[in-house]
């Protein structure tokens, strides 16, 4: 699924304005498939969630069609099938507890591929084989490119920020490389690992992973005790000496990335479309009537509603469920990251994983990101990994009752 999520997020059919990545409906395939084979089973509370968040969902688009707003509109059909269809994926979990480290070094095998590819990218520029898009090597009817911001150049340099060569973007690449590089921190610890993860998120000169370091950091204290903190100053180390390399081999590069964080104040910056227009736009919602906040303004509407605002805006993952579904769904999707039983480690990247979604809208509706998201923090069900030496776990808790078993066949 990792495998999957990475390499072929170029790859789909498109439809005018629409399109479909091939990781969606190949995800749901494996997971039907191992369901029926007996590697994954049904998780008893989070399909309840699940089926509590449907029947919500369903009741906001059929009063949404009776009792319009004036933002409000015909629900998609079409986005909110894809969006359930999707997030089904939360009710699957393993069979039977994997081993810990054994799970991560398979996920981080697969974030070290793209990360090499990432630094060779980047590095093959210099000397002329910029290999940035799939577009003139593979048809263009098989491909997704176009929807994305694939090339993005760094400042008037001439040069492009890395996308991980097989990504659709490079703030894909920074968010990929900030959880493998979590991951090592927290469990794996392997120097050569440590530095090509930190230094393809470097030269994907994007803020969203260091987003995600940063709720990491903020949170880790509580997942993990006494043990956070000293994790806690370990990632800002890492992260630090990060940022002083990128400092002496390009202090232009250097300078500009640290400058997006001005950006949430500077209307039309990135930052500021992402992280503050969303906000304009949910409270417009909920002014336009009392029903929206219980049933948002029908589904896929956020992006295209009847009457736009006059003003330039996105829309993130919390504000697109509160915007088209209101809070009850928001709250039940919410939920469904936090039942079931999980390892330390794994409620150590709830917070980061949460974040991984919010940028974008389309984040809870693009499986590449949303199945890896879900995989990691609560599909997987591991066996606490024994500490390392000079380190004192508590002993896990008692595990809740099984997950419902799949019906045979």
């Amino acid at each position: 699924m990792i495998g999957g999520s990475l390499l072929l997020q170029r790859f789909g059919v498109t439809s005018g304005a629409s399109f479909l990545d091939v990781v969606a409906p190949l995800g749901l395939l494996l997971g039907g498939t191992f369901l029926l084979g007996g590697s994954l089973v049904l998780h008893r509370r989070r399909t309840a969630l699940f089926a509590l968040m449907c029947f919500l969902a369903l009741l906001s688009a059929a009063v949404r069609t009776l009792v319009r707003g004036e933002m409000g509109g015909e629900a998609s059909l079409t986005s909110l099938v894809q969006f359930l269809a999707l997030v089904s994926f939360a009710t699957l979990a393993f069979a039977a507890p994997v081993d810990e480290l054994a799970f991560y070094r398979v996920v981080n095998r697969w974030f070290a591929v793209v990360a090499a590819a990432g630094v060779a990218q980047f590095f093959l520029q210099f000397v002329r084989l910029p290999m940035f898009v799939f577009a003139g090597t593979v048809p263009d009817a098989m491909l997704i490119e176009r929807f994305y911001n694939v090339a993005i150049p760094i400042l008037t340099t001439g040069y492009f920020k890395s996308n991980g060569f097989f990504l659709v973007e490079p703030s894909l690449l920074s968010q990929n490389m900030a959880m493998a590089l979590l991951i090592e921190i927290l469990a794996l610890r392997r120097p050569l690992h440590l530095c090509l993860f930190g230094a393809a998120l470097v030269l994907s000169v994007s803020g969203t992973g260091w987003l995600m370091i940063a709720g990491f950091v903020f949170t880790v204290v509580l997942s993990l005790g006494g043990r956070g903190v000293v994790v806690a100053i370990a990632t800002v180390a890492v992260g630090a000496l990060a940022l002083a390399a990128l400092a002496l081999a390009s202090p232009d590069i250097y300078e500009f990335l640290v400058s997006r964080t001005d950006e949430f104040q500077s209307p039309g910056s990135s930052g500021h479309l992402r992280f503050v227009t969303p906000w304009w736009f949910a409270s417009d919602a909920l002014r336009d009537s009392p029903l929206t906040a219980l049933f948002g303004i029908g589904a896929g509407l956020s992006e295209h509603p009847p009457r736009p605002p006059a003003y330039d805006y996105t829309v993130n993952s919390v504000v697109k469920l509160l915007v088209e579904y209101g809070v009850p769904t928001l709250l039940a999707f919410l939920a469904l990251f936090f039942a079931g039983r999980r390892t330390r480690t794994q409620s150590a990247l709830v917070a980061p994983a949460l974040v991984w979604l919010l940028p974008d809208g389309g984040n809870i509706q693009t499986a590449f990101v949303l199945f890896p998201v879900l995989l990691l923090v609560v599909v997987a069900d591991l066996r606490q990994a024994e500490p390392a030496a000079g380190w004192r776990e508590p002993e896990p808790g008692p595990r809740p009752e099984p997950a419902l078993q799949a019906a045979p066949g």
